[in-house]
């Protein structure tokens, strides 16, 4: 089966994955999707990713930014937590910040008006 990108889906060697990835435009392959996401991610001012440690990746686990500042919040009475943090791309050194309830949990993220890198 080819996909809108021209490739097959990516063999992931679990039969539980569907090996491709859908947005509003076309069906790609983990690969192609990874690098539309990173696209649309210099392009919008908000993303939504997943804290993993000290990264932030997308849904395949590809690493998008890196954590270079890190605070939890506890809240005893609903015994929640909530992660802010501060991250920078690898490659364009775009600078972010959001929040969200932990590790491998999603993360709210928001582009820091100050200077790159």
């Amino acid at each position: 089966m080819k996909l809108d990108c021209g490739h097959e889906p990516t063999n992931t060697g679990n039969p539980s994955l569907p090996g491709y990835g859908t947005s509003a435009f076309k069906t790609c392959c983990y690969s192609c999707m990874e690098q539309t996401e990173e696209f649309y991610m210099g392009m919008n001012d908000k993303w939504i990713g997943y804290l993993s440690g000290d990264n932030i990746t997308n849904w395949t686990g590809k690493i998008l930014a890196r954590v270079y500042k890190r605070r939890e919040v506890y809240n005893p009475i609903g015994q929640s937590k909530l992660v802010f943090v501060n991250a920078v791309e690898d490659k364009t050194g775009i600078r972010w910040y959001g929040k969200g309830p932990g590790d491998q949990m999603y993360i709210r993220l928001h582009r820091s008006r100050g200077k790159k890198g």
